[in-house]
């Protein structure tokens, strides 16, 4: 082989190398990405769930005094 050819060809294969390390860098960092929004998604709604869980507690506490204090 000619060592233009052969130069051109380990120039092309040290290009290769860096692209898959580089590809797969960013679908690591996309995974993680994809882990930690789903992550903040689950918090999310597990304080809505609690919010709501509050709020509707809350209504039926203030439902009940006022049906027990027009009772009476």
């Amino acid at each position: 082989m000619h060592l233009g050819a052969v130069q051109a060809s380990d120039k092309a294969t040290a290009q290769m190398n860096t692209l898959r390390d580089r590809w797969a860098d960013a679908r690591r960092q996309l995974e993680e990405s994809i882990r930690t929004a789903t992550s903040v998604a689950d918090t999310v709604r597990t304080g809505l769930e609690k919010a709501f869980d509050d709020l509707r507690k809350a209504l039926l506490e203030s439902k009940d005094k006022l049906t027990s204090s027009s009772g009476r």
